[in-house]
């Protein structure tokens, strides 16, 4: 036998294999009845596939309809994350709010967290389907464990089309128009993801709209049933003021708004309940020198106290009983990659600012904060070891300025 007639057998073989491997309702003498039998088993396969990295598991999707459909299902992907609790936060997307001034389309670019600029790049813009077919472009409203809430960016709320978007899978769903203008509530004032995998695998839209009378209706959109509907709760007092903050926090069945000034409000979505969280007391000493942020990692709730008159950084982390313990603080003065004096030092968009805070959960657990610079550079400090370490620089193409924001990048397999 020739060796031309061996090699065309030979690959003849190994394609039947090939087929057989990828259909798991084959059954196959290739085959061991073992691998067989687990094949056929979705519970073991399950136990199986739960311990696989997600990056991992998207590539799985292809071999065959069978693991595609179990690894998209909802109760699959609940399954994966409680045994992998532990996400992944590879990087930030970061990039301009809405500005209903400008004509630019907005566009994200990436932040390694690692520092390393050779590693995964998800997309360089939000580049779903949707995207080159809204003329006003796309903007992220909110990041939240996984998944991106998005809008077009047309110049009123109530005439936006609302996207969810899982940029790790590249899937999103548009979410159905609400009926609440033609009943009498025609204001949309916030629109706010919350999304706890930990919990469950569905997610929650909150809108919050209003009348003439600035009297409120909450309506929510649940993944689960894919519908609208209204919340009992109808006596919200959160201040208006709140709704105008676009900068929205999930943590602990709650939202939370925080404004410069330091007033934080929160609505818990399950109990209907609203109210505001007090500042800690040393944050009232020489309160009109400071500005306030939140920030949230893993379960983990952040206030961060700008210190501009001791160009300092406090901060507390909020623990379960609203109680503020505190986290450590930043001089920027001690940066080395500082860039210009800090005796020129003013408000606004001529100083450094927070962007992420980290919690490296090991034997000797830190915290470590990413900092952003005045000359466009992105640093982290250790609170525990005080070292400064840079690990990007920001592209000269995008602008800086009051509307841009910094958002996580999770590796979820959470579905949309």
């Amino acid at each position: 036998m020739s060796s031309s007639t061996k090699k065309r057998r030979r690959g003849r073989r190994s394609t039947r294999k090939g087929n057989i491997l990828n259909d798991s309702n084959s059954s196959s003498p290739l085959l061991s009845p073992a691998a067989s039998f687990i094949g056929s088993d979705v519970d073991i396969l399950t136990l199986i596939l739960t311990r696989i990295p997600s990056k991992s598991l998207l590539m799985f999707k292809s071999v065959s309809k069978q693991w595609l459909s179990l690894i998209n299902d909802p109760k699959f992907v609940h399954k994966h994350f409680i045994q992998n609790p532990k996400f992944s936060i590879t990087g930030l997307l970061w990039g301009s709010d809405f500005d209903s001034g400008s004509r630019e389309k907005p566009i994200y670019d990436y932040i390694f967290l690692d520092g390393n600029i050779n590693s995964y790049v998800p997309f360089e813009t939000i580049g779903f389907k949707i995207w080159r077919l809204v003329r006003e472009g796309i903007t992220i409203v909110q990041s939240c464990n996984g998944l991106l809430l998005c809008s077009d960016c047309k110049s009123r709320n109530r005439d936006r089309t609302y996207y969810i978007f899982n940029p790790f899978t590249n899937q999103y769903r548009v979410l159905p128009r609400s009926r609440m203008r033609i009943c009498g509530f025609p204001y949309l004032r916030n629109v706010s993801l919350a999304f706890d995998p930990l919990k469950s695998p569905y997610y929650k839209v909150i809108c919050f709209w209003s009348n003439r009378d600035s009297k409120y209706r909450i309506e929510i959109y649940d993944s689960e049933t894919s519908s609208w509907r209204l919340s009992g709760f109808d006596s919200c007092s959160l201040p208006a003021k709140a709704f105008r903050w676009t900068h929205c926090i999930f943590w602990n069945g709650s939202l939370y708004w925080c404004d410069f000034q330091g007033f934080i409000c929160y609505f818990d979505i399950d109990q209907g309940l609203d109210g505001a969280v007090p500042l800690p007391s040393s944050a009232h000493t020489n309160h009109d020198t400071k500005t306030f942020d939140i920030a949230e990692f893993r379960g983990h709730f952040y206030l961060i106290e700008k210190d501009h008159g001791r160009f300092t950084f406090n901060i507390f982390e909020l623990d379960s009983a609203n109680c503020w313990n505190v986290k450590g603080a930043v001089d920027v003065r001690l940066n080395p990659y500082a860039g210009s004096p800090y005796s020129s030092i003013i408000r606004g968009l001529n100083t450094d600012f927070i962007i992420f805070i980290t919690e490296r959960e090991e034997e000797n657990e830190s915290t470590r904060v990413v900092l952003l610079t005045k000359d466009r550079s992105v640093v982290t400090y250790d609170l525990k070891g005080m070292s400064f370490e840079k690990i990007h620089d920001l592209s000269a193409g995008q602008q800086l300025n009051i509307t841009v924001r910094f958002h996580q990048y999770i590796e979820s397999l959470a579905c949309v």
